[in-house]
């Protein structure tokens, strides 16, 4: 199935039983914008104009999750960092509405609403049908195991985003980290979007006085 990153990202993010979050609100708000931005940079779309400045060079990405996200991105060249920026500072419903809608339309999860004191408080969005993410847990695990001197491609991008904010567990088990780490920090460290995006992490993490991944 033709997903983008976000989709990806979001199926590795929640949890298939209960339809609940994995990452907290301030790390899936920088994951979700920098698999945007790596979508972007796949397709073509965001292309570096100066050394380390980038601008959406084409608008109209056929994902309405992906259209809705150009809306906040500035007609000037600017930095990764400040792309990142003008995403996270969305509104959650916008950021990941979408793109949670457009999953739901492919049948991969269903929507699940809590109510508290008899009002709607909150969706969930339970796995429906798994045969998508763990076609994408395979080609991750295949990536990684195979030849390292592959070139980059989009399971980099995505393995990037999954190294700075701590979601490997999505794919592989406590044990299987610990002998492939070399591998994927080899992998993660050719995804430019995942580097800004892990250093902006430890930045948060740092002013927050929260331990580093």
């Amino acid at each position: 199935m033709d997903l983008h990153l976000g989709h990806e990202l979001l199926l590795l993010h929640l949890d298939d039983a209960n339809g609940k979050g994995r990452l907290s609100e301030s790390l899936l708000s920088a994951a979700y914008g920098g698999s945007v931005l790596s979508q972007w940079r796949l397709d073509g779309q965001l292309v570096e104009v100066e050394p380390r400045s980038y601008r959406l060079a084409e608008r109209g990405s056929r994902w309405g999750s992906l259209q809705a996200a150009e809306s906040v991105m500035p007609d000037r060249p600017a930095s990764i960092a400040v792309l990142l920026e003008a995403l996270q500072g969305w509104r959650a419903s916008n950021r990941y509405g979408p793109a949670l809608k457009e999953l739901h339309q492919l049948g991969c999860v269903e929507p699940e609403k809590d109510r508290l004191l008899g009002l709607p408080w909150r969706t969930r969005w339970p796995e429906r049908d798994g045969e998508v993410e763990q076609a994408l847990i395979q080609r991750l695990r295949g990536h990684v195991a195979g030849d390292p001197a592959l070139p980059a491609d989009r399971s980099d991008a995505l393995l990037g985003i999954l190294v700075a904010v701590g979601l490997l567990d999505s794919v592989w088990s406590a044990e299987e980290l610990e002998a492939l780490e070399a591998p994927i920090e080899a992998r993660a460290k050719l995804a430019a979007v995942g580097m800004v995006v892990r250093n902006l992490v430890k930045v948060e993490r740092m002013l927050s006085g929260v331990p580093k991944l």
